[in-house]
């Protein structure tokens, strides 16, 4: 019992960390946030998935220069999942909300101003030039 009980604290632990954290990479922004976004997973997130039974894919994607080949990954992966319930983070979901919005438009043919307007309640791309470069460069090569 003790030692569920002090797993069950440390868990609780490490969540909050991992909120304050994200809370504070986007106090900061996606440019601080991207000098800690690791180009490999901490251990536990991929444990704690496999725990839970669930499968893991970390794809690094770039805040400075996002690239087509990431992008392209992460189509390949949704593809693979498509009949699963599938989990999409990353920092301050910024740039998950992004490859979300164009998977959406792009691969699934959905109306680019719904899947607009969902990522809009997160940010906006356009304020970026890096990303609206990207976004222009994934809409002229899946289109």
């Amino acid at each position: 019992a003790d030692a569920a009980a002090a797993a069950k604290s440390k868990a609780a632990a490490a969540a909050a960390a991992a909120a304050a954290a994200r809370r504070a990479a986007a106090a900061e922004g996606p440019a601080a946030a991207e000098g800690r976004a690791p180009r490999s997973p901490a251990p536990q997130e991929k444990e704690a998935a496999e725990r839970l039974g669930l499968g893991f894919t970390h794809i690094y994607v770039s805040w400075k220069k996002p690239t087509l080949a990431s992008l392209e990954t992460f189509f390949d992966v949704m593809d693979k999942n498509e009949s699963s319930k599938l989990l999409v983070h990353c920092q301050i979901n910024w740039t998950a909300s992004a490859y979300v919005y164009l998977y959406r438009t792009l691969k699934l043919k959905e109306d680019p101003e719904v899947a607009k307007k969902d990522m809009l309640t997160i940010w906006n791309p356009e304020k970026y030039q890096q990303w609206r470069t990207f976004m222009a460069a994934a809409k002229e090569k899946f289109k």
